[in-house]
């Protein structure tokens, strides 16, 4: 993906780059996650904040464990793991992150975005035979 955030702004004879701005805030649970708060509800009440030049993106990294959100972040970064995957080892925790490349546009969930685990999930489940079985029990 070719991307370009920092361009120039000509004003009389001096040239100023111009810098990305990103909605700036995180929320982690230690107990209780409350749900109602700028940062997960209403971004554009959270601190719009200049970005170093090297970030090129906005973005959203929500995580949820058993469909309940235990953090989420937005801000400024300089590389973008777009989409959603399962890590951690115990209890699985899915982390899903969205980017875009315009002031203060990260103002999304990154809850609806669709990685390529449950799609893997699912052709694992193919190619193992499980799905077969059903049908070798209605075939006469």
């Amino acid at each position: 993906m070719e991307s370009t955030v920092a361009t120039s702004t000509v004003k009389g004879n001096a040239t100023t780059p111009t810098i990305l701005k990103c909605y700036d805030c995180s929320e982690t649970s230690k107990n209780v996650f409350h749900p109602y708060t700028d940062c997960q509800l209403r971004p554009p009440n959270a601190p719009l904040r200049d970005c170093l030049s090297s970030d090129l993106y906005c973005m959203v990294e929500r995580v949820t464990v058993k469909g309940m959100t235990v953090s989420i972040r937005r801000g400024c970064t300089q590389h973008c793991d777009y989409g959603c995957r399962y890590y951690g080892f115990g209890v699985s925790q899915y982390k899903c992150t969205s980017c875009c490349q315009k002031p203060g546009c990260n103002t999304g969930s990154a809850s609806s975005q669709i990685g390529p685990v449950p799609f893997i999930q699912l052709l694992t489940l193919v190619s193992t035979g499980i799905f077969r079985l059903p049908l070798l029990l209605f075939q006469t």
